[in-house]
């Protein structure tokens, strides 16, 4: 999380990194439970009928793994 919030009450950075490219794409959130909505942002922006996101690491820190994300991420990947 950031020191102290920005102008726009964000505390948290989530960000995406394609290891192909090295293309970076950085989301500031204000609350932690943003992260699955920015995480189908992340593949709307991204997927299309002939690329899919392959495989997608995640830090796994608990404090970030809100149980909604849990439950998104398991089902897409089962």
């Amino acid at each position: 999380s950031l020191p102290f919030p920005s102008k726009n009450k964000n505390k948290y950075i989530l960000n995406f990194l394609d290891d192909y490219t090295n293309k970076l794409w950085l989301y500031f959130l204000q609350e932690k439970s943003q992260i699955i909505e920015k995480l189908k942002e992340f593949k709307l922006l991204l997927e299309n009928p002939n690329r899919k996101i392959e495989c997608l690491e995640i830090d796994c820190r608990s404090n970030y793994m809100t149980s909604d994300f849990r439950s998104y991420y398991q089902l897409k990947n089962n």
